[in-house]
C-alpha cells in the first residue's frame, strides 16, 4: 500500500439540530476511499474538536487523522472517523444523561436521541458506510467517554463497540449501573490514566469488573490504565492508537 493520506471533510452541520447549535463536523476518509466503492466500518467521537487540528483543540489535537495513515500502512484495516463538535458551554449538559446539582439538567438522553434519529442517518446517507453495527462504534473522553457509555448501553441495536477514556464517572457515580445494560456482543475498551482522579480510575476498574461480574465475554474487554498519564489529550492520543489496533482486529 502506498503512502497517501486520508481527507479530512469539514463542513457545518445543517441538517436537524439539538439544542439548535451549530455543529461543525470532521469526517475522515481512507486514503482509497475516493477509488474504491467500498463500505467502511465507522467510529463516531465526541467532542470534535479536539480530534485533528491544534487550532480547534482544547489542549492540543488526537492527532487521529495521522495515526489513522500510519496505521492503514501498516496494513490495519481502514475506517472512517467522525468527529462533531459538542455544545461549548452546554458540553457537560448535553454529555450527561443525569441531572446534576452544580451543572443542572442533564439533556444526554434527549442529545443521544437526537444523534441516533437525526445525526447518524444523514452521515451514513453522505458516506458509504458498513450499516452492519459490528462495524459502527461510538467514543470519547471525561464527558465524551460517559455519554458514550449511554449510548452503547442503551442502543446495543446501533453500536457494536465503544472506546470510553477516562469516563467522568465522578460527574454521574450512577452512571456505573448503566455497565449492565452492555450487550455481551458489544466490544468495550475502557481505559484511563493512572494519574487521573483517584476515583475516577477506581470507577473505570469498578466498571470493568462489573463486566467481568456478569460473565461478559473476556475477548470483548480491554481494561487499560498507563502509567505517569493525567487527564489530558496527550492521555487519549495514545489510548486511540492503542484502542484502533485492538478493535479493528475484530472486524
Amino acid at each position: 500500500m502506498d503512502d497517501k493520506p486520508g481527507k479530512i471533510i469539514d463542513y457545518d452541520y445543517k441538517g436537524e439540530l439539538f439544542n439548535n447549535i451549530t455543529r461543525n463536523v470532521r469526517v475522515y476518509l481512507p486514503p482509497e476511499y475516493q477509488q474504491s466503492t467500498t463500505s467502511y466500518p465507522v467510529i463516531y467521537f465526541m467532542d470534535g474538536q479536539n480530534l485533528f487540528y491544534d487550532s480547534t483543540s482544547f489542549a492540543g489535537e488526537w492527532h487521529i487523522d495521522e495515526t489513522m495513515n500510519r496505521l492503514i500502512n501498516q496494513n490495519y484495516p481502514p475506517a472512517i472517523i467522525v468527529g462533531i463538535d459538542h455544545a461549548n458551554e452546554k458540553r457537560i449538559n448535553e454529555y450527561n444523561p443525569y441531572d446534576h446539582p452544580e451543572y443542572g439538567k442533564g439533556e444526554g438522553k434527549e442529545f443521544m436521541h437526537w444523534f441516533i434519529d437525526f445525526f447518524i442517518p444523514e452521515i451514513e446517507k453522505t458516506f458509504r458506510i458498513n450499516g452492519n453495527k459490528k462495524f459502527r462504534g461510538i467514543g470519547g473522553s471525561s464527558m465524551g467517554g460517559l455519554i458514550s457509555l449511554y449510548g452503547i448501553s442503551s442502543y446495543p441495536e446501533i453500536f457494536g463497540h465503544a472506546a470510553l477514556f477516562s469516563v467522568s464517572f465522578p460527574i454521574a457515580p450512577q452512571s456505573i449501573e448503566l455497565i449492565d445494560y452492555i450487550s455481551k456482543e458489544s466490544y468495550i475498551y475502557l481505559a484511563a490514566g493512572d494519574k487521573e482522579p483517584k476515583s475516577l480510575v477506581g470507577q473505570t476498574q469498578e466498571a470493568a469488573n462489573e463486566l467481568h461480574a456478569y460473565i461478559f465475554p473476556k475477548n470483548n474487554l480491554r481494561l487499560n490504565i498507563l502509567a505517569n498519564k493525567g487527564h489530558n489529550e496527550e492521555l487519549w492520543d495514545e489510548l486511540f492508537v492503542d484502542y484502533y489496533k485492538w478493535i479493528s482486529k475484530r472486524w
